[in-house]
């Protein structure tokens, strides 16, 4: 037990080094103008842009506080870093309490991924659009 303890330990501080890093590279860099960052294969291929077409943008732009262009990158962006908080900070609980259950089922449940989904359709055919 004690070497599970170790390796999830050594495991989640490598994931903390990995996303910091990412995240200093989308504030240093914007991706509009470096060729490092991945580009859409969707976008690509079809000249339609995908749900998370314009993330890393409104990354960069959210590192550097520019809320109004990280909205108009991609509005998905913004709206679910606080929503994916929530969900890190329920996943972080021991022993969550029976009203900390309850939110989490409604807010991360079937019928709330259902709900993301058909969320994320939909404005990949709104985005298009417009």
């Amino acid at each position: 037990m004690q070497v599970w303890v170790a390796t999830s330990k050594f495991t989640y501080f490598i994931g903390i080094l990995i996303l910091v890093g990412m995240l200093f590279l989308y504030w240093k860099f914007d991706p509009r103008g470096w060729d490092f960052f991945p580009k859409c294969p969707f976008y690509h291929l079809t000249g339609y842009q995908c749900s998370g077409c314009g993330s890393q943008r409104a990354i960069h732009s959210l590192l550097h506080l520019d809320f109004p262009e990280a909205f108009r990158q991609n509005l998905l962006v913004p709206l679910a870093l606080p929503y994916l908080a929530l969900g890190f900070y329920f996943d972080q609980k021991k022993q969550p309490g029976p009203q900390a259950l309850l939110w989490r089922k409604k807010l991360f449940g079937a019928t709330a991924i259902k709900l993301i989904f058909i969320l994320v359709i939909v404005f990949t055919f709104i985005r298009n659009l417009i």
